[in-house]
């Protein structure tokens, strides 16, 4: 499996951020306070991020979210390494990730 620096890499590289960063954020939007963020923040592992399309903590080991099914950390659908949203074939097994919706699982 992948180490947890490049799932953490490749999850903020699909629009994904930390628990923490979406904390402050809400924080200064006025939505929720300091102690109940570093509640959650303490509460959750280090390897907890946002899920982009639906906006809930989720584990970055997960394969796709529980709540909304969103890939959490693209990968290709041959070879199953992690690639990159951008990228349009897998360098690794040179499938075509675009190629008759075969970059479905690809985050937008």
């Amino acid at each position: 499996g992948a180490s947890a620096d490049t799932l953490r890499e490749a999850a903020m590289a699909t629009g994904m951020t930390k628990l923490g960063v979406s904390g402050l954020r809400k924080i200064r939007e006025g939505i929720t306070t300091i102690d109940e963020v570093l509640r959650a923040v303490h509460q959750k592992e280090e390897l907890t991020t946002i899920c982009s399309r639906c906006g809930k903590a989720v584990s970055l080991d997960f394969k796709e979210c529980p709540f909304c099914k969103y890939p959490i950390v693209p990968n290709c659908e041959s070879c199953g390494r992690i690639v990159q949203p951008d990228w349009i074939v897998c360098p690794y097994c040179r499938n075509d990730l675009k190629e008759n919706g075969k970059g479905d699982n690809l985050p937008e």
